[in-house]
């Protein structure tokens, strides 16, 4: 009687083993993550940039990060790697994982990111279980012809299109919280954000009437019309988010 106990205690042990197996197998399959950048919100789907209002036409918009984290505050998340480095020049994917629990991903970049048509892609990653409340980046500085931020279009002064030039060279970071509960990972499961930079609402309270003309363009940038470029800074943090899809 005392041997069938024990062979009962051991078949009981194994099972529990077993399902804390399977159990640690399922989460340790990870999520798939595509990282994408956005001129828009996704309600303001209409209002792409080519055309800001009746003055001002954008013909391209471009903004460089680097550095960026996802940052997950559940415990659960153990290792990331990086299925796809895109064609960002100069993306270098995945640097390493920070945080006390381990589960944070960063992506060291550079990206360099052509929002003019509405969207671009970031990356593609793995990520595994857990809930991730909050994304983080930082402008790549502008050194040389590098710019963290360049927006070229057209003012419409007095029936003549004067082309523009917008130009911003940045340090800042950005840190843009996850509405909700965060976005939840799940084994096995494909999931999408999207970095917005609003392009509308950092162009239409410039006033173009005060900008100064030189051969025949207008350049905005930390030398040049810098009042405009003022306001420009001003708007810049307030008119990024980050959507679930």
């Amino acid at each position: 009687m005392k041997t069938q106990k024990n062979v009962l205690n051991i078949l009981l042990i194994g099972f529990a083993v077993l399902l804390t197996n399977c159990s640690n197998n399922a989460n340790s399959v990870p999520g798939s993550l595509t990282l994408k950048a956005s001129s828009f919100a996704s309600s303001q789907l209409s209002k792409a940039p080519s055309v800001l209002a009746s003055d001002i036409t954008i013909t391209s918009a471009v903004v460089q990060i680097q550095n960026l984290v996802i940052e997950e505050n559940t415990g659960e998340g153990l290792q990331s790697n990086n299925e796809n480095n895109n064609n960002n020049d100069g993306s270098d994917g995945i640097e390493g994982l920070k945080g006390e629990d381990g589960g944070d991903l960063t992506l060291t970049g550079p990206y360099v990111l052509d929002i003019f048509s509405g969207s671009a892609l970031i990356d593609n990653v793995s990520l595994h279980v857990g809930t991730y409340k909050k994304v983080d980046f930082s402008f790549v500085p502008g050194t040389g012809n590098t710019h963290s931020i360049t927006i070229g279009g057209n003012y419409n002064k007095n029936g003549v299109a004067v082309p523009f030039t917008l130009i911003a060279d940045l340090s800042s970071s950005i840190q843009l919280p996850l509405a909700g509960t965060g976005l939840t990972i799940t084994a096995g499961t494909a999931s999408s954000i999207s970095i917005v930079f609003d392009i509308n609402l950092w162009i239409k309270n410039l006033d173009f009437t005060t900008a100064v003309v030189k051969d025949n363009v207008i350049t905005i940038s930390p030398t040049e019309n810098k009042a405009i470029y003022d306001v420009f800074v001003s708007a810049l943090s307030t008119n990024i988010d980050v959507e679930k899809e």
